[in-house]
């Protein structure tokens, strides 16, 4: 279900119900001109609010009607004492033109809200029952309506509660916050805004009737009119009835409390109070360094600031002990909540009671006001909450009459607040409130009610173990003071005042906290015992104190000792050269042992925790390790340790954590107090062993650099690679440059300074899953000087290896140069093969013995890379000064193939760069070349190819060759032998010619078609003729069409 909320309330929520009964409701009776015209001229009771109770025969409240107004911070005080106009409300009669009236307009509602009926009357049989009561007041449609006093006639010994709630209560789930209470007959409420009632129990309702304010009837007679204002005189703020200190002290003496209430005697003793004491009472609360004459002043004495604006900061002024600052409009407001103070001040007095004749007073509290109706607040501005209230024009006309110089005072303060702060629409506003005594009171308050106590906490102190105790009050709760005292003995636990020779009671009350269900709450902070009881009271605005409510509650349990305070300071080993683990050193470990202090005192050495036994050891717990408990002398502040840290690897560094409690005599720990700190072994890794060995980088890729790349086994937790150049070393740059590299290595240990290096891993190398680090850098192919190398192990907490004692390891960027391309020459052989003369011209003088190589295929139009290499690393003879030569036969044993053309390449390349200097014997490196290539001479590239040379080989026949002849019926076949077989890469084939040759006189001769040797066998068929051929003769054609000398077959 929806909340029932006070717009709900006045707006609407059940208009369906009661329209019907609106159209019904009685007839305008015309305005008369002193009435509040049929709408409702009272200010909203968040700003304005009027109240009043009529005691007689009252424990707390001296005989009469006191009259009491709240008023908003916003509004403050008016410019003039309140003015409370008096109009007796007849009871009702049947004429209707009367103030009290029945209407037929209020709703009865079932205790889920939802609605029973319209007008009329309700009865209800069981005690358990709940009903609610909106009531509406004199109205022509339905809208919201003021209503300020509300009698519920009953019949039959009704046994009803009837509760007062307010309007902004969240029903039906919400905890109501209850105005105003009566549990019997008459059922009759006055005061502002009376709009929800609640009915509990069972009983019958006849009629309803009500005052509203609405009501045209209400006529104002401003010679019926009382004043009550501040005890001070006239001011640039303020308008004054004569002799106003001497009217604050009447009104207190009028209206002061018949006996001390809890909070001066909560042990319940009636002890009488004198209106002289009274007085005397506010006279030193006024008095007082901070009282409330430092707040008068403050408030209203500043010509240039409105009272509403003033503020003072709180350092060094008579509250000094406080922060910040506050308005001295809030804390004289604030400071009413004391009915005494609130009649010093001129919001409460005590007036004459309701007449014999009349039903109720209806008490109208007027007043004009400065205030800046255009400022922004979070509220609203007070333009958009105060339009459409204008008391009636009597009422204002009677303040401008009873007080002569309020006209001009607010005249002139209004332009002087309007020219100086235009936006604020600073504005003279009349505001009225309105409220109704009736003849008897209602009930006292109820006692406060309280939640579930929190758990207890035990109090620093020395002496007596003391502890702290909350006491959550539920709410929401009406306004008014609460008393507290601890019972058994009982014992207030108010502030007090010096009145004479006695103290009093200051007066107290909870914060409500509208962000945890409107709940309060007191604390009792320092309670001796294992046990203790409390009496909590309730007073309302006027000061009638309700019953006593009783909380207990059990000391907390035994505190155990307090949390220590853990120091840990690391104190490192000598650095050592060793690589076996070992202590980096120890941590010497201080237990901070809490004293008990009260506030502003220096602390009280006992060594014992709140609520606890005296602290008698301390216990640490290092690295998971525990430790030998160490004893805590009485009185002792600290206690101190030195553990020996656990063995580390080289270099390694982890977090120790430290765990420190208390323990005390009676056996129990505190709660732990950690920290932890950082631990690093000192040592560094010793140093890679490196060589003088020359190591080459890859060749040039097709961007033009050149990539480095070395690995090594990693046996530290990183490595930092620095980079030099061999001329920044000290190199000369001059000679080979593995006799370079070995200079400069010779020297690394004196290169200490970081400046001529690169670094270039900032981020330290790690090894690979494999255990091996690799590097790679890429550098200029066009690079000619030699790179040093120097890797430097690193430990996990940063610290290096000595620079100097990391050796260097040379790199340099394979030469790209190349031979110019040679000349080739090919002379054939006798026996098959050919003699190649390779000769390079144009190498330099300085060069050493460069080598060829020698490529043989059979076109002459091939790619060399397509030639296959017959002959390698040739070397080279100087015949000239810029000319290299060398002869080989070239071709297998028994020889080239004949009649195929073949063609010769040749290419030259300088001889290898040697990786050691001459004589030089290699030594060990934990540093080599990427993917195990071992180091050694670098091989230079090999140069362009010659053009190419080609020759065909055309050796004679020498096989005489062997034929048959095999006679067929159909043709002949003559089978060869013996002849050359054609290679398949021949310039042409070797061909078989025979002749058939036929006795003379006969046929003649003829030559069969050239048939090719493919093989060792050679069939030539001839068809049969006739006369049969004589004989066949037998030829043998080479490529070059030279014939054999003729063999004769038969």
């Amino acid at each position: 279900m929806a909340e029932f909320t006070r717009r709900a309330l006045l707006g609407g929520a059940v208009a369906s119900g009661v329209a019907a009964a609106v159209a019904g409701d009685r007839a305008d009776p015309g305005v008369v001109p002193t009435a509040v015209g049929g709408r409702s001229a009272v200010a909203p009771a968040t700003l304005l609010r009027a109240s009043a109770i009529t005691a007689a025969g009252d424990p707390w409240l001296p005989d009469g009607t006191h009259l009491r107004v709240n008023v908003a911070p916003r509004l403050g005080f008016p410019l003039h004492p309140f003015t409370a106009f008096r109009v007796d409300v007849a009871p009702w009669r049947a004429s209707g033109a009367d103030v009290m009236e029945r209407p037929s307009t209020h709703v009865w509602l079932g205790p889920d809200l939802a609605v029973l009926k319209t007008g009329g009357g309700l009865t209800t049989t069981s005690p358990s029952d709940v009903r609610y009561l909106l009531v509406h007041g004199w109205q022509w449609t339905f809208r919201a309506v003021r209503c300020c006093f509300v009698r519920l006639v009953t019949s039959g010994g009704a046994g009803l509660r009837v509760d007062v709630l307010d309007p902004a209560s969240r029903l039906p789930d919400g905890e109501a916050t209850v105005l105003a209470s009566r549990a019997a007959a008459p059922y009759e409420f006055g005061g502002a805004d009376l709009t929800l009632l609640r009915l509990r129990g069972a009983g019958t309702v006849d009629l309803v009737e009500i005052v509203s304010t609405e009501s045209p009837y209400i006529v104002v007679d401003p010679a019926r009119a009382v004043s009550f204002g501040l005890p001070t005189g006239a001011g640039p703020w303020y308008v004054p009835d004569a002799d106003p200190a001497t009217a604050a002290r009447v009104r207190v003496e009028q209206g002061a409390a018949r006996r001390l209430g809890p909070p001066d005697r909560p042990d319940g003793a009636v002890v009488a109070l004198s209106p002289a004491e009274e007085v005397s009472r506010v006279q030193a609360l006024s008095d007082a360094p901070s009282g409330l004459r430092y707040w008068l002043d403050r408030c209203f004495t500043d010509q240039g600031t409105p009272p509403v604006d003033t503020s003072v900061d709180l350092g060094g002024g008579p509250v000094a002990d406080a922060s910040g600052s506050v308005g001295p409009m809030t804390a004289l407001l604030a400071s009413a909540v004391d009915p005494a103070i609130a009649r010093h001040l001129g919001l409460a007095t005590r007036v004459d009671p309701p007449t014999t004749a009349s039903a109720c007073t209806l008490w109208l509290v007027a007043g004009l006001w400065l205030l800046p109706l255009d400022r922004a607040h979070e509220g609203g501005t007070l333009r958009s909450l105060l339009t459409g209230f204008p008391p009636p024009s009597p009422v204002v006309s009677a303040l401008h009459s009873r007080y002569p110089g309020l006209s001009a005072l607010a005249a002139q303060r209004q332009a002087e607040l309007r020219a100086a702060h235009p936006a604020d629409g600073w504005t003279a506003v009349p505001l009225m409130g309105a409220t109704v005594a009736v003849k008897s009171p209602p009930d006292r308050p109820a006692p406060p009610g309280t939640l579930a106590l929190p758990p207890p906490v035990w109090r620093v102190t020395t002496g007596e173990r003391r502890w702290t105790q909350r006491i959550p009050l539920r709410g929401p709760a009406a306004g008014g003071m609460l008393g507290l005292a601890r019972l058994s003995p009982a014992v207030s636990l108010h502030r007090t005042v010096r009145v004479g020779s006695v103290n009093r009671a200051l007066a107290l009350v909870a914060h409500w906290d509208v962000d945890d269900n409107d709940s309060g709450a007191v604390v009792d902070p320092s309670v001796p015992g294992q046990s203790a009881s409390w009496g909590l009271w309730r007073a309302d605005e006027f000061g009638r104190w309700s019953d006593q409510a009783v909380v207990t509650a059990q000391a907390p349990p035994t505190a155990g000792p307090p949390t220590p305070g853990v120091e840990a300071e690391y104190q490192p080993a000598a650095p050592g050269t060793g690589t076996e683990p070992r202590s980096p050193g120890v941590l010497r470990i201080r237990v901070g042992v809490p004293g008990r202090t009260l506030p502003g005192r220096l602390p009280v050495r006992d060594v014992v925790g709140p609520g606890g036994a005296p602290v008698t050891l301390a216990l640490l717990t290092v690295d998971g390790v525990e430790q030998p408990a160490i004893p805590v002398p009485a009185g002792a502040t600290s206690v101190t340790a030195t553990v020996a840290v656990r063995p580390f690897g080289v270099g390694e560094t982890a977090a120790i954590p430290v765990t420190a409690r208390l323990a005390d005599a009676a056996g129990q720990t505190s709660a732990p107090a950690a920290v932890e700190r950082a631990v690093q072994d000192p040592r560094s890794y010793p140093p890679l062993f490196v060589a003088p060995t020359l190591l080459f980088a890859a060749d040039r890729d097709p961007v033009g650099d050149s990539e480095v790349g070395l690995e090594w086994s990693g046996g530290a937790w990183g490595y930092r690679v620095y980079l030099g150049d061999e001329r920044r070393l000290g190199g000369t740059g001059a000679g080979p440059r593995c006799v370079r590299a070995a200079e400069v290595w010779g020297r690394s240990a004196q290169l200490t300074d970081r400046r001529r290096f690169t670094l270039v891993t900032p981020t330290p190398l790690h090894a690979d899953p494999d255990g091996v680090v690799r590097f790679a850098h890429r550098l200029p192919g066009s690079l000619r000087d030699v790179q040093f190398v120097r890797v430097v192990p690193v430990t996990a907490a940063g610290v290096e290896t000595r620079f100097e004692t990391c050796g260097l390891t040379p790199v340099a960027v394979p030469s790209g140069d190349t031979p110019p391309a040679p000349l080739v020459r090919v002379a054939p052989r006798a026996d098959g093969r050919v003699d190649v003369t390779i000769t390079a011209t144009g190498l330099p003088a300085t060069t050493g013995t460069p080598q060829a190589r020698l490529r043989r295929g059979r076109l002459a139009n091939d790619d060399p890379e397509y030639v296959p290499v017959v002959q390698t690393d040739i070397p080279l003879t100087r015949t000239a000064a810029d000319t290299w030569s060398a002869t080989v036969v070239d071709g297998p044993a028994t020889g080239l193939p004949a009649h195929v053309r073949l063609t010769w390449l040749a290419e030259v390349r300088y001889p290898a760069e040697p990786h050691l200097p001459a004589g030089a014997t290699p030594a060990e490196s934990q540093v080599h070349p990427a993917a195990g290539t071992p180091p050694g001479p670098r091989i230079a590239s090999w140069g362009p190819a010659s053009p190419p040379a080609s020759t065909v080989l055309t050796p004679e026949n020498a096989l005489v060759p062997r034929a048959a002849v095999r006679w067929g019926s159909a043709y002949n076949e003559i089978v060869v032998t013996n002849t050359p077989v054609t290679h398949r890469f021949a310039t042409a084939p070797y061909l078989v010619s025979v002749h058939r040759i036929h006795p003379p006189g006969s046929l003649p001769s003829a030559t069969l078609p050239p048939v090719p040797i493919t093989g060792t066998t050679t069939v030539v068929r001839d068809t049969v003729t006739s006369p049969r051929p004589q004989r066949y003769a037998v030829v043998v054609i080479d490529p070059l069409n030279r014939s054999t000398a003729p063999v004769y077959v038969q």
